[in-house]
């Protein structure tokens, strides 16, 4: 098969398990014998990844791709310290199970790159905006359903009831701030303008769902995205820009005000406006750090170390921020150069934003900065369906940029595919083994899998 039609199954195949994974999954974890929600979304993925690697094996054309010799040196140590980081690691199985986990998101990253190329650039976002549509008009119609029988039933909710199909809210809230910037496609790209209103209230509804699941990280997340991006625009273009995301967030505000608390206070007993002001407890889990990255300060504790992390303030398998979670597991050097190129990334979107570089791409710049700054207070880094997202995102700012640098130019041959295609299903049957391992604990705490602790 050609890359191109490669390419198309890839993204269709992104949505479809995507579906699978949120709007289905009560009735397919029941079939495929799991314990949870959460572990179908990892299945999914491992799986997804495998088939795609299988279907890159077929493909007809010779496959080329562009790499910096500064990042792919930057990329190998970094990767030479995931493994010598594991290999002195307490629990060295499940070090590598999570080193492994990172090779499969890098190889989807590969993938994602190799599809982009092969599709033009109409074809490419009226795929993308079909995806994120259906997907949200899916979801965001079963969440109206679930709110409407609280109605009816007069029972009350919180802020994880409404959201099906996600063992909690803030897995959704994680897709949320990569996936509504993408629903500003149709207003950055002028063969789909005649779907700007439904996109805008595509946003209104998701605003009303962040604002119920007290999602304040997320928020967060997308105003500080929105200011970066305010203040680096022309100024031609500010006002058309603060009034297509200020709309949505006003009337988003309005549906929640009406429904989610004038309604339910006179309907239930338990409805206050009050917001939380706690830190959650990722203060301590950042203090908590600090206090012992010095006993092991260069290689860190080992990949995925943190779930056994012995005196932590919670039982949590993550400390809810990327950078902190490579510092105690990965060590200083990897931090390091994670931080390097990941503000490396950033600047270079934003100078592309300011100098009024490639307006259509200024959704998949909002989408991976939000996702990027929703880490440092989630776990968009370590959640099956967020994961892959933002290998997706990551790969369309990526590909979208213009490179600047020296760029080696490097053809794959089809034995290098097969011989990565049977890496890839060496790895999944790893993260499959490691299911309903003995190490385990019972608490339901995800990192790899729900059961995400291991006992010390």
């Amino acid at each position: 098969m050609t890359t191109r039609v490669y390419a198309l199954g890839v993204f269709v195949g992104l949505f479809i398990i995507f579906v699978a994974g949120t709007l289905f999954s009560y009735d397919l974890y029941f079939l495929f014998g799991l314990e949870n929600e959460y572990d179908l979304k990892r299945f999914l993925v491992v799986g997804f990844i495998w088939l795609c690697l299988l279907g890159l094996c077929f493909t007809k054309q010779d496959i080329t791709f562009h790499v910096s010799f500064y990042k792919a040196v930057g990329f190998t140590v970094f990767v030479l310290l995931l493994l010598l980081s594991a290999l002195f690691s307490r629990h060295v199985f499940w070090a590598f199970v999570d080193v492994t986990n990172i090779c499969m998101l890098i190889t989807a990253f590969y993938f994602f790159s190799v599809s982009l190329r092969s599709l033009d650039e109409k074809t490419l976002y009226s795929v993308l905006f079909a995806g994120v549509l259906f997907f949200s008009l899916l979801t965001l119609f079963k969440y109206s359903l679930f709110l409407i029988f609280s109605y009816v039933d007069v029972n009350s909710f919180d802020i994880h009831r409404l959201i099906s199909d996600y063992t909690n809210a803030r897995f959704f809230n994680q897709l949320q701030v990569m996936i509504v910037p993408l629903l500003y496609i149709p207003f950055c790209c002028n063969g789909l303008s005649k779907f700007k209103k439904i996109s805008v209230f595509i946003v209104t509804l998701h605003w009303l769902v962040f604002l119920q699941t007290d999602a304040r990280g997320a928020i967060l997340s997308l105003f500080l995205v929105f200011i970066l991006f305010l203040f680096n625009l022309e100024r031609e273009k500010r006002i058309g820009f603060l009034y297509e995301v200020l709309r949505p967030l006003a009337f988003g505000i309005l549906l929640w005000l009406l429904f989610i608390k004038i309604i339910p206070y006179y309907l239930f007993d338990n409805v206050t406006f009050q917001f939380r002001t706690t830190s959650s407890g990722r203060l301590e889990f950042w203090l908590f750090i600090f206090k012992a990255i010095p006993e092991s300060l260069w290689l860190g504790f080992g990949p995925m170390s943190f779930t056994w992390a012995e005196g932590k303030p919670f039982p949590h398998a993550h400390p809810h921020n990327i950078i902190m979670q490579i510092l105690y597991e990965n060590g200083v050097l990897a931090c390091l150069i994670f931080v390097i190129v990941a503000l490396h990334i950033v600047f270079k979107i934003l100078k592309s934003v300011g100098t009024n570089e490639s307006f259509s791409k200024y959704p998949f710049y909002f989408s991976l900065l939000s996702g990027f700054c929703y880490s440092q207070l989630s776990g968009v880094l370590v959640m099956p369906f967020s994961q892959l997202f933002f290998s997706l995102v990551l790969a369309l700012s990526i590909f979208n940029s213009k490179q600047n640098e020296p760029l080696y130019h490097y053809r794959s041959r089809r034995w290098a595919i097969i011989v990565l295609f049977l890496v890839v299903t060496l790895f999944s049957v790893v993260m499959f083994a490691s299911y309903h391992h003995e190490d385990l604990s019972a608490g339901f705490f995800p990192r790899i899998w729900l059961r995400g602790n291991v006992i010390n």
